[in-house]
């Protein structure tokens, strides 16, 4: 079973450099993901890798909305090696950050393999959805350079809001970086992560391609995660060793039991709006659901002849219908039925519920 999208593959010339990524990721919601998943996709060798994890949601409800519905981990993704991937985070201290010589240094990091992540304020950025607005400090993805054109490749939401690749001059670029915009962004950023500079952030990521890395289908961490998202228990526990600054989810809910914050969010709305990118995120976890369902069978992990895959589409649909009817109202600015949305959310839940239980008893026969 392959994920929607393709490689973008790598092109390298005198003038050029474009390194591979997977596109559209899977999971674009959230910067948090796409960065290092379009990264790590766009492996062959890696999606054993991507069908063992992210099966895990939470949901907390308060005044920033972001955490409203996440995949488990979240921010991690941005900031930390994961399992191919070397992250090294770089700043003022470490190279000198001068006007007129960053993009040079960007396509000097590009051409040696690395991909880029700098901090950016999206309203200096343009092409950009933010673009022109409040300032906004954003994780800026760059995995490509031509010398010819003067231009720098990324990934992010374009101006009509759709995850694209955008080409963005050299100029622009440094302009975005040197900004004001940037400045006041970088100051709310390090608000939120005491270990950030005050002034500039770049990761460099390198993917591990070596013979060696292989991550075989985990099975039994599937099972687990999956009795984890049904009984609705707090997974954070599993990640204190590795990162224990990022596990304070007092009052959140895990699981299944994210509904619930989202129904309490969808009464809520009815006055204070409604934020679209929940359902956006529902869906997403709803597809990689069914993906990873039919990567299952396909390997032989789980019994074809339940066509637990095929039924759990139905799951898939109804997360879509919602997040399509919620979007059509926020664009046409009709009043959102809200009762009628909780209730396929329920129903939804009910089959979910029903079709991965049936999943776990039948890993637990692989398993013996």
């Amino acid at each position: 079973m392959t994920l929607d999208g393709q490689i973008i593959k790598e092109e390298q010339s005198e003038t050029k450099r474009v390194l591979p990524i997977f596109f559209p990721p899977p999971i674009v919601t959230y910067l948090y993901f796409p960065y290092q998943l379009s990264i790590i996709l766009a492996h062959d060798k890696t999606k054993p890798w991507f069908f063992s994890n992210f099966i895990q949601l939470f949901s907390k409800l308060n005044s920033n909305s972001i955490w409203l519905l996440h995949f488990f981990p979240d921010i991690y993704m941005v900031q930390n090696n994961q399992y191919f991937i070397e992250v090294a985070r770089v700043n003022e201290n470490v190279v000198e950050i001068k006007r007129g010589e960053m993009a040079k240094r960007l396509c000097e990091w590009i051409g040696n393999g690395y991909y880029v992540c700098v901090i950016l304020s999206e309203s200096a950025l343009p092409g950009s959805m933010m673009y022109g607005r409040e300032p906004y400090p954003h994780p800026q993805f760059f995995f490509g350079y031509d010398l010819a054109t003067k231009t720098l490749k990324l990934t992010n939401f374009d101006s009509h809001s759709k995850y694209s690749v955008i080409d963005v001059g050299f100029v622009d670029f440094e302009n975005a970086l040197f900004s004001d915009d940037t400045a006041r962004a970088m100051e709310t950023y390090s608000a939120w992560d005491h270990n950030l500079p005050s002034k500039y952030l770049f990761f460099l990521y390198k993917f591990n391609d070596k013979e060696h890395f292989r991550y075989d289908l985990d099975v039994t961490k599937i099972k687990e995660s999956l009795e984890d998202y049904l009984q609705g228990r707090d997974t954070s526990y599993r990640y204190k060793l590795v990162n224990p600054w990022m596990l304070e989810y007092a009052d959140s809910q895990w699981g299944v039991g994210v509904y619930k914050n989202l129904e309490t969010h969808l009464r809520d709305g009815e006055k204070k709006g409604i934020d679209y990118r929940a359902f956006h995120g529902l869906w997403e976890h709803k597809k990689i659901m069914t993906s990873r369902l039919r990567y299952l069978e396909e390997s032989g992990s789980l019994d074809g002849n339940e066509d637990l895959a095929a039924q759990y589409a139905a799951v898939e649909r109804r997360a879509n219908d919602i997040r399509m009817y919620i979007l059509k109202c926020i664009y046409s600015g009709s009043p959102i039925r809200t009762a009628g949305i909780i209730s396929n959310i329920n129903k939804m839940g009910d089959l979910e519920t029903s079709i991965l239980s049936r999943t776990c008893h039948l890993l637990d026969n692989y398993n013996s």
